[in-house]
């Protein structure tokens, strides 16, 4: 009972919140589909975030695509191993491997820790 209360509970947040944003949902669609999108570039003085710096190096193409993920997920959202493991449906020993894997690419690859420029 108490789950499918949590879930009713949970819609219906879900859809209040939907509703609150459609028109801007719409908008940005109807903007979308008429003009071709705009290549967004960043410069140094507008973004000085360092957990986004972060997620550019955790997301570098030079690591595997599931190394990025469990990087960006112990790193950036401090999951525990143990809690990513159980996402992948592997083991601990595995998700250690990858992140310390992909730790060492990006010391080998001497990754540098900036918002990247261009495409």
């Amino acid at each position: 009972m108490r789950a499918s209360r949590n879930l009713a509970l949970d819609v219906i947040r879900r859809e209040k919140v939907f509703r609150g944003k459609e028109a801007e949902i719409a908008r940005l669609i109807e903007a979308g589909g008429s003009s071709a999108p705009q290549a967004v570039s960043f410069s140094e003085n507008e973004i000085a975030d360092d957990r986004l710096r972060m997620m550019f190096v955790c997301c570098h193409p030079v690591i595997p695509p599931e190394a990025q993920v469990a990087l960006a997920l112990k790193t950036l959202c401090g999951f525990s191993v143990t809690e990513i493991s159980r996402a992948f449906l592997t083991s601990e020993a595995a998700i250690a491997k990858r992140v310390t894997r992909a730790k060492q690419k990006i010391q080998e690859a001497h990754v540098p820790f900036e918002i990247p420029v261009g495409d």
